[in-house]
């Protein structure tokens, strides 16, 4: 009598072990979340994606700055896209940032694209403040370049917390104008790296912000407030 194909497991192999984790488990998690698909689909978990290119200014070093060095300043272009979700209090964010000719004082580590991605705790927006005023405090993830050039890796992976206010000056002082001049409005980030490398000494800022602000122009259908 030929040999069974079937494989057979003792009762403490670990391979049943294996396959239920890899196997059942998946296809039980599947069927518990069926019945609950209709409702997501309902609740519509996000919204309408708004595109924001946002020129303006990045200050580093203004607080907290190493040893006697200056602040530097220089030109910043952002692109953020920012999707709302059913919580009117939290979006998703991911965007890049680049300043193109470098900073002041000589740095022009900020040259290199950065990335952001994360979510978007929004405490204030301007339905709440007659149209005016939004706050949000974003958590995200920063993907740049390493800023010491002895570090181990050349991209860094690090995570941020911002406060970001941003006062809508076109929709309230220039709405009759039309077009781009209706949308815009004005923002101020403050940032901060909440796994900073350390320097030379060995000794890591915990508080060092970077200021971003400057003009935020939406590209394409924007987004109701809520």
């Amino acid at each position: 009598m030929s040999e069974s194909r079937f494989i057979r497991f003792k009762p403490n192999d670990a391979g049943i072990r294996r396959w239920l984790r890899r196997r059942l488990l998946p296809l039980v998690a599947v069927a518990l979340a069926m019945p609950c698909l209709p409702r997501l689909s309902e609740a519509q978990l996000f919204g309408t994606p708004e595109l924001r290119f946002e020129p303006g200014m990045i200050t580093r070093d203004a607080v907290s700055a190493p040893g006697v060095r200056d602040a530097s300043t220089g030109l910043l272009f952002r692109v953020m896209t920012m999707v709302p979700t059913a919580w009117r209090h939290l979006d998703l964010q991911v965007g890049t940032a680049f300043a193109p000719i470098g900073l002041s004082n000589g740095r022009s580590v900020e040259n290199d694209v950065a990335f952001y991605y994360g979510v978007k705790l929004v405490p204030l927006r301007t339905s709440q403040t007659d149209g005016w005023l939004e706050l949000g405090i974003p958590v995200l993830g920063y993907f740049h370049l390493a800023e010491r050039e002895d570090a181990r890796r050349f991209f860094v992976n690090d995570l941020v917390v911002q406060t970001s206010a941003r006062l809508a000056l076109g929709p309230r002082l220039m709405s009759d104008m039309g077009g781009v001049w209706s949308r815009l409005t004005l923002y101020v980030v403050a940032e901060q790296n909440l796994s900073p490398p350390p320097d030379e000494s060995g000794r890591r800022d915990r508080f060092r912000p970077v200021f971003h602000y400057g003009l935020s122009i939406p590209i394409g259908h924007s987004s109701s407030d809520r």
